[in-house]
Order: structure tokens, then C-alpha cells, then sequence
């Protein structure tokens, strides 16, 4: 399947360790302009994946294959 979150791009991946999470989230805190980065490319990527014109697209190419 197609990952909705890229680390990174449009959010960061943590593994279910607490002091992963701790390190995200002071990662995060500490650049405020990278949250708004990471959700602005989380927006435009979300936008081009799962449009209504997206999902148009490609079930009009899945059947005309």
C-alpha cells in the first residue's frame, strides 16, 4: 500500500519507544517552521493522492488498460 506519511516530508515515523516519541516531538517543538513545512507538504500530498479527481484518474486507468 501506499504510505500516507513520508519521515521526514510530511511527518516523522517513530518506532512505539517512548523515548523515540520524546525525541520527535522535542525535534518538532524546537523548529515551529518545520511543522508548517511538514504539514503543507502532508496537505499537497494527501491532495494529489486521494482527490476526488485523483481517484477519478485512476479507476478510469485501471479500466481502460
Amino acid at each position: 500500500g501506499v504510505e500516507v506519511v513520508e519521515h521526514g516530508g510530511t511527518g516523522l515515523i517513530v518506532q512505539n519507544v517512548l523515548d523515540a516519541l520524546t525525541a520527535a516531538l522535542e525535534r518538532l517543538l524546537d523548529d515551529p517552521q518545520s511543522i508548517s513545512a511538514m504539514g503543507a507538504r502532508a496537505r499537497e500530498r494527501i491532495q494529489a493522492r486521494y482527490s476526488v479527481d485523483s481517484q477519478r484518474r485512476s479507476y478510469v486507468a485501471l479500466f481502460t488498460e
